[in-house]
């Protein structure tokens, strides 16, 4: 395992337990649910691309995670305009789905 598949999923861990903890407190449940899903969604892809042996079936679930990358990308904007996100937070997660997202480039280039 490369250092770069590591770190993508280490930041993607950190990320998801970060969502997971503050949005915990909320109310609004089917929305936490969605959101959690989805970054748990982004976290397995990258996993399973990284125990994957086969070459074609790691670059479709790298392709996936960026999918889910947009997915939570999308809740994370849904939700911190609605107010259920707090903004800082909000900018912070859309910061680091971005540095995801292009670690996930750089991994499908590499291949």
């Amino acid at each position: 395992m490369r250092p770069i598949d590591l770190e993508v999923l280490q930041k993607t861990t950190t990320l998801n337990e970060s969502i997971y903890y503050e949005l915990k407190k909320s109310d609004d449940y089917r929305f936490t649910d969605k959101i959690v899903r989805s970054g748990i969604s982004l976290s397995n892809n990258i996993f399973n691309s990284i125990e994957s042996d086969k070459k074609n079936r790691h670059i479709v679930l790298l392709y996936n995670a960026k999918g889910s990358c947009h997915e939570l990308k999308n809740y994370i904007k849904f939700g911190t305009s609605k107010g259920i996100i707090n903004k800082d937070i909000g900018k912070q997660w859309l910061t680091e789905t971005d540095q995801i997202f292009e670690m996930l480039n750089i991994l499908i280039k590499s291949k």
